[in-house]
């Protein structure tokens, strides 16, 4: 080869790199709607029917202990119409004071009692929540990133996202780039 012919072919390889680096350089891109993947795991389902019935037994505890709390609302109400019976003696006025003392101090902390189950009762669901929410999310991570490896995509944005002004971050995207689809395919059934 002539050293014309040589100079020429590196002239042109070297003219048209930058063309083949860009092409070879340019990150591939894939969006994703996490909320999709989300309602379409099967645990996700699984999960909200206990949180149902976690929610309906507190309901039910709660009004079990609030019966009682009712109970002695109305034994009050009948102990302060005795007192304002004035065929009552002194002697029961007296007796029937202390009762709607010892009633009313008993409901208060009743009433105390049931606030602090029901927010140790509320903080447990939502520990729970938190915990089961973050193992499913972890799996679905791992998905996506498994998913992204094996096709080559550099970047997986969730087009679910939004701003702090709750406002989507990807206000567009093309269908095309959507991964979505093919991942809920994936999701353990």
């Amino acid at each position: 080869m002539s050293t014309f012919n040589k100079f020429l072919a590196v002239a042109l390889l070297l003219g048209l790199s930058p063309f083949l680096l860009a092409e070879e350089l340019s990150p591939r891109m894939a969006f994703v709607n996490f909320n999709s993947l989300l309602e379409n795991h099967k645990d996700v389902q699984k999960f909200r029917e206990e949180l149902n019935a976690d929610r309906k037994d507190l309901r039910k505890e709660s009004n079990s202990r609030l019966e009682r709390v009712r109970e002695i609302r109305t034994e009050v109400e009948s102990l302060r119409k005795q007192l304002e019976d004035e065929s009552v003696s002194f002697d029961r006025k007296g007796e029937l004071r202390k009762e709607v003392n010892e009633k009313v101090s008993e409901g208060i902390s009743l009433e105390k009692e049931h606030r602090e189950y029901v927010m140790r009762r509320k903080q447990a669901v939502n520990a729970k929540v938190v915990r089961r929410m973050k193992s499913i999310t972890d799996g679905i991570k791992q998905l996506i990133n498994t998913y992204a490896k094996e096709n080559g995509y550099d970047y997986v944005i969730d087009k679910s996202a939004l701003s702090v002004a709750s406002i989507p971050v990807i206000l567009y995207s093309k269908d095309a780039l959507d991964i979505t689809k093919p991942l809920i395919e994936k999701l353990p059934k």
